[in-house]
């Protein structure tokens, strides 16, 4: 598809459509493809394409960065328009972890609107924003066909910088209670809950297999 919507562009005179046509192999495209399921932005896209346009060593560097965005945008756009149905249900899957990850139980929304007394300036509705968003400790949650409960781990983590003799380091407590990371809960969640039914269909038919043999 992408060939194609090149040689169109070729036909037009497009510049970098020119410099590509008959040089768009699998490998230039395939990590893009890949990791669209992974929430890949356009920013991602292009720089992937790039390397792999730098690799070949038929493109003058200087127009690779140039090239790669053109190829990026087309790339991008064919898959949306070939996976259509799946790009949908990895919209909706990412919308429902934004909207479990900012979510606050009932019982803690009068706490987190009870803002203090503003202080140095801030006002209530600030104040009161900051500790709606610390209510956020609601990570996603699922269970698979196995019965196997999936929890996401992603949280902001917090660091404390300790200086020694020899150097600075920072050191973080993953148990200790955070507000959910949002971003890191939605992007993750569609590879993660494809991985976990690949993995229960897999355990499934290796089960099948033991009593068939």
């Amino acid at each position: 598809m992408v060939q194609e919507k090149v040689k169109e562009d070729t036909a037009k005179g497009i510049k970098h459509a020119m410099m590509l046509d008959g040089k768009i192999t699998r490998k230039v495209v395939k990590q893009t493809v890949m990791t669209t399921v992974y929430g890949v932005t356009f920013v991602g896209a292009r720089n992937q394409i790039e390397r792999q346009l730098k690799e070949r060593g038929d493109i003058p560097s200087e127009e690779c960065w140039l090239a790669a965005s053109y190829l990026a945008k087309k790339v991008i756009g064919c898959i949306g328009d070939l996976f259509s149905g799946a790009q949908d249900i990895q919209t909706w899957l990412n919308l429902c972890a934004r909207l479990i990850s900012k979510s606050i139980p009932p019982a803690r929304i009068p706490a987190a609107l009870s803002a203090p007394v503003p202080q140095r300036g801030n006002s209530k509705k600030t104040l009161a924003q900051n500790r709606t968003k610390e209510e956020q400790m609601t990570t996603v949650v699922w269970t698979t066909p196995l019965g196997l409960p999936i929890v996401q781990p992603y949280r902001q983590t917090k660091r404390k910088q300790i200086a020694t003799a020899l150097q600075t380091i920072y050191i973080s407590d993953p148990n200790a209670p955070a507000a959910v990371n949002s971003m890191k809960q939605a992007s993750a969640f569609p590879p993660n809950f494809i991985h976990s039914l690949d993995a229960t269909h897999m355990m499934l038919t290796a089960l099948e297999c033991q009593v068939r043999r």
